[in-house]
């Protein structure tokens, strides 16, 4: 199976970084640093950084350290 990945155009980035961050449902101080997490991961995966594959584990391994802290 070929899961080739392509660059996002300038137009599928710009549409991307609207839509997260127009994301304002994070209310809680919990939410607040899970949405820095997400800021920061995408901030790597739009600078070339990390994959959007390696940006979605790293959002979901922090997030899982993060709910176990605070549990």
């Amino acid at each position: 199976m070929d899961k080739t990945l392509y660059p996002l155009t300038q137009a599928e980035r710009n549409e991307l970084e609207r839509y997260i961050l127009s994301c304002d449902t994070l209310m809680n101080s919990m939410n607040y640093d899970v949405e820095n997490i997400c800021f920061e991961e995408a901030d790597a995966f739009f600078h070339g950084e990390k994959t959007a594959e390696e940006a979605a584990e790293m959002i979901q391994n922090r997030t899982s350290i993060l709910v176990s802290e605070r549990n």
